[in-house]
C-alpha cells in the first residue's frame, strides 16, 4: 500500500513533467527502502543477518520491480487502463511474487544444526 501511495502521489504531482514509468521507478526505490524494515521486523521477524537479508531483499524486489515495470505499460498502452488502476493491478501481482520470494529466499529461516 505504501508503494502504491507513493506512486499515486508522485504521479499526481509530477505526471505533467515526468513519464509514468520514471515515476514508477522512483516510487519503487522509495518503497523498497521502507519495505525492508517492515518485512524484517513485522512479517518475518528475523534476527541478525542484516546485510545478507538486505541484499537478498533487493534481488527479490529487483525482479518484482522489473515485473511491475513490464506490466504497467502493458496495462496502460495496450489494455488502455487508467494509470492508477494499472499500477494497482501491477502492484497486486508484484506483492504476491515478492512475498513468495522473500519467504523462500530473503528471510528463509536456516535449519538449526
Amino acid at each position: 500500500m505504501f508503494g502504491y501511495g507513493v506512486f499515486a502521489l508522485l504521479y499526481f504531482l509530477l505526471s505533467v513533467r515526468i513519464h509514468y514509468v520514471i515515476i514508477a521507478i522512483i516510487s519503487n526505490i522509495i518503497a523498497i527502502t521502507m519495505a525492508y524494515a517492515g518485512y524484517k521486523l513485522f512479517v518475518f521477524k528475523t534476527k541478525g543477518n542484516y546485510l545478507s537479508e538486505y541484499l537478498k531483499f533487493h534481488v527479490v524486489y529487483g525482479f518484482s520491480m522489473i515485473l511491475g515495470l513490464a506490466l504497467l505499460p502493458l496495462f496502460v498502452e495496450f489494455l488502455k487502463l487508467n494509470v492508477y488502476l494499472a499500477q494497482a493491478i501491477a502492484t497486486l501481482a508484484c506483492i504476491s511474487v515478492s512475498f513468495i520470494g522473500h519467504r523462500n529466499f530473503s528471510f528463509k529461516k536456516r535449519a538449526n544444526h
